[in-house]
């Protein structure tokens, strides 16, 4: 029996050794690829080099530049251009992903 995964961007399921049907064709034109380097760019030169979460007393992650991601508030399917963005850990960056 075939194992399934689900797409983090589109949320839809294939099978295990293909590629999600939604990011095939993005990735054959490299027009994804291109867009998401702009994007995580744009989002890492607009924060101040710090993981953006804040815990409810105000206290920062303390991981800087090196460690941040591009992080997308909404869901890549929901946001095709890019627009959105935080930087964060990758701790916080998979817990925003989980919600």
């Amino acid at each position: 029996m075939p194992t399934y995964l689900i797409c983090p961007i589109h949320r839809v399921q294939y099978v295990r050794g293909s590629r999600c049907p939604q990011c095939a064709p993005d990735r054959s034109t490299g027009a994804a690829r291109t867009a998401q380097q702009k994007f995580r760019q744009q989002v890492l030169a607009a924060s101040d080099g710090q993981c953006a979460y804040s815990d409810s007393a105000g206290v920062r992650c303390p991981i800087t530049t090196t460690g941040l991601q591009a992080a997308h508030v909404t869901p890549y399917a929901d946001d095709a251009n890019y627009t959105v963005g935080v930087a964060l850990c990758p701790q916080h960056h998979r817990t925003l992903d989980r919600r």
